[in-house]
């Protein structure tokens, strides 16, 4: 009796799933008397229909479901008696593992039938084969494709980097990516240039972009390297000067231009074009020559008037490959406070390379045609025509 009562003490504290599991397949036990009560827990325990033949008389279920034949291990593949066939097993794998947790938890995972999922099942096959760590290949064959393996770590990276992001954008939008400690030197620096970079204690952190905006306005590169008070940086500055001037070659400020007048007559046949380009100048000083940025261009005339009156018609023309620059120079000096006029006419190439002037194609109808673009921006205008930048 007392043994009856322990058992429906503890079929009462036992989850409903476990309940149904245990009616339908009571636990084999040791003795004919444990089993009785077993039974007879697990049959006052579930709720049970009067359309079950068994309903009112547990013990001749328990009978009944205790024989081997009649009641095969629901975790398994059995063979049925009659038929010879194979039956797969009641519960899957899954709800095999469920139960098992689920009993383990209530600590009567010992009266559940055999089981795959079961705790000494696991145990035993780790004392066999070692620990198998999923995915990485270590005691285990690979199991997946490489995307489902790696897809964890990629995720990983996918999200730093999306929190990464705005940090990113922002280094993105600054100038440049090189701070420089400047001493503000009242002899070397003019009031304009002071006001630009707002020191503090005669010294400022400024970027690299300051540095161009004052080349510029017409300051040596090298004097401005005179100015770097952190002496790692300006070796670094002097070792790379020549990179980072390049391609921003400063122009003479003895002239600057106010207008321009551009004509261009592409010739898709030739890939070529035309031009003609008419610069309203204001003479800051006196001068004898006018520097302007030019690439791939083929110059066939210039003439340069002041007021009306040609000054030159056949000037002498420089160009320098390096510094994509071409130099006018000419006899008769231009007078500082002068409106000249600089007149040119020039052949330039539709380049297929997305610069300056340049062709671009598309289908029509089957045919490929083409038409001409610009790009200009940082400092491919000087492909399109001369110019003297503002």
């Amino acid at each position: 009796m007392t043994a009856q009562v322990d058992y429906v003490r503890l079929a009462q504290t036992l989850p409903p799933r476990l309940l149904k599991f245990f009616a339908r397949y009571p636990p084999l036990v040791t003795s004919a008397t444990s089993q009785r009560g077993a039974a007879t827990a697990v049959a006052t325990s579930v709720p049970t229909s009067s359309a079950d033949p068994t309903a009112d008389h547990p013990e001749s279920m328990l009978q009944t479901t205790l024989a081997p034949s009649d009641n095969p291990n629901p975790f398994k593949p059995h063979k049925h008696p009659e038929t010879g066939r194979w039956h797969d097993p009641v519960y899957s794998l899954r709800r095999q593992a469920d139960l098992v947790k689920m009993a383990k938890a209530n600590g009567i995972e010992d009266l559940l039938p055999y089981t795959m999922k079961g705790s000494l099942v696991g145990r035993r096959r780790r004392e066999e084969q070692g620990l198998r760590v999923k995915g990485t290949g270590v005691g285990q064959r690979v199991k997946g494709k490489a995307w489902e393996r790696t897809m964890k770590t990629r995720l990983g990276q996918r999200k730093e980097a999306m929190l990464g992001m705005p940090a990113m954008v922002q280094q993105w939008k600054q100038p440049s990516c090189s701070t420089l400690l400047i001493r503000c030197d009242h002899e070397l620096l003019k009031p304009a240039e002071l006001q630009l970079l707002a020191p503090i204690n005669n010294v400022a952190s400024v970027s690299t972009r300051t540095l161009y905006d004052l080349m510029d306005a017409g300051r040596d590169w090298n004097v401005l390297l005179e100015l770097v008070a952190d002496a790692e940086m300006k070796d670094d500055l002097l070792a790379a000067g020549v990179e980072l001037s390049h391609g921003r070659e400063v122009l003479p400020s003895n002239v600057k231009p106010i207008h321009y007048r551009l004509t261009l007559e592409p010739n898709f046949e030739k890939f070529t074009y035309e031009g003609e380009v008419v610069i309203d100048l204001d003479v800051k000083e006196d001068t004898t020559s006018i520097s302007l940025n030019t690439l791939e261009l083929d110059i066939h005339s210039t003439r340069i008037s002041v007021g009306g009156n040609e000054i030159s018609s056949s000037p002498n023309l420089t160009y320098n490959e390096d510094a994509q620059t071409t130099t006018i120079t000419f006899d008769k000096s231009i007078s500082a406070g002068s409106k000249a006029q600089l007149t040119q006419t020039f052949t330039g190439q539709l380049n297929d390379k997305m610069a300056g002037f340049y062709r671009s194609s598309y289908k029509h109808n089957g045919t490929t045609k083409y038409l001409a673009t610009t790009q200009m921006e940082p400092t491919d205008a000087r492909r399109a025509f001369p110019i003297s930048p503002v």
